[in-house]
């Protein structure tokens, strides 16, 4: 493994801890997060599909393709809400 790699999975483990003391994530957020998967997203959704069958309750879902999403980040507003949930110094800069 070389540096950079080793760096970007102390930062992500470490940012990702952070995340979840201050309770910013989404319960429903299911990616890189620990104990969660796409496995355990599909399984939740599959329960609720399930129980809405027997309660027949109307179930409707939307996915979206946000493929490359990242390489059009609004980067003054995401310096803004890293900022207020506390991320600062070297790390936001």
């Amino acid at each position: 493994m070389n540096v950079v790699k080793l760096f970007e999975s102390i930062l992500r483990f470490c940012l990702l801890n952070f995340l979840e003391d201050k309770e910013v994530l989404t319960p429903n957020q299911h990616g890189n997060r620990k104990f969660h998967s796409t496995a355990t997203y599909m399984a939740q959704m599959n329960s609720e599909i399930q129980n809405n069958v027997k309660t027949k309750y109307f179930t409707a879902g939307l996915y979206v393709d946000i493929h490359k999403a990242f390489d059009s980040v609004w980067v003054d507003g995401l310096n803004f809400k890293l900022r207020e949930i506390d991320i600062q110094g070297k790390l936001l800069k």
